[in-house]
């Protein structure tokens, strides 16, 4: 009889499972198969270069501020202003479309590389964050669709101080 119980038992488990699968799971699979499938109709970039026109664009992301976190404590803002250079209208579309993604990604890394000694102490060390940030963007974009990544300014500040009596 407990036998009986355990595998009933388990067989519920595993329709519950199957179903929270099929609900949830399942999308999320088919939804990536499709971009795959898109991305294959899709003409590469590379292929169609001769075909398009060669317009450079850029595209200017809202500006990023970034805390600078120091034994627990805000010791200094960072704003970040980034502009993107893709090469033509199909890359702007690629890129609008992951600009979501794109951002949190950059947002990201430039916390990584702010936590980092070497980039707090060396303020011209901008060519080394830009360099990462343009990886970054590559990576996630996709190859051919992100140019040139420009950091436009870059301005710290220190927190402002409440006075307590």
């Amino acid at each position: 009889m407990k036998r009986l119980v355990v595998f009933f038992a388990l067989f519920i488990l595993l329709v519950i499972a199957g179903a929270v699968f099929w609900k949830y799971g399942l999308p999320l699979l088919t939804k990536d198969a499709e971009e795959a499938e898109s991305e294959k109709a899709e003409p590469s970039p590379a292929k169609e270069d001769k075909k398009r026109t060669s317009t450079a664009n850029t595209i200017a992301l809202a500006p990023m501020v970034l805390p600078i976190i120091k034994e627990g404590k805000v010791v200094q803002h960072v704003t970040v202003v980034i502009k993107l250079l893709v090469p033509d209208l199909y890359a702007e579309n690629k890129l609008q479309s992951r600009l979501p993604r794109l951002q949190d990604a950059l947002l990201t890394e430039m916390y990584s590389l702010l936590a980092l000694r070497f980039v707090q102490e060396n303020d011209e060390e901008m060519r080394f964050i830009r360099r990462r940030l343009l990886l970054v963007g590559q990576r996630i974009l996709g190859e051919g669709v992100l140019e040139n990544l420009l950091i436009e300014g870059v301005e710290r500040r220190q927190p402002r101080t409440t006075g307590t009596g």
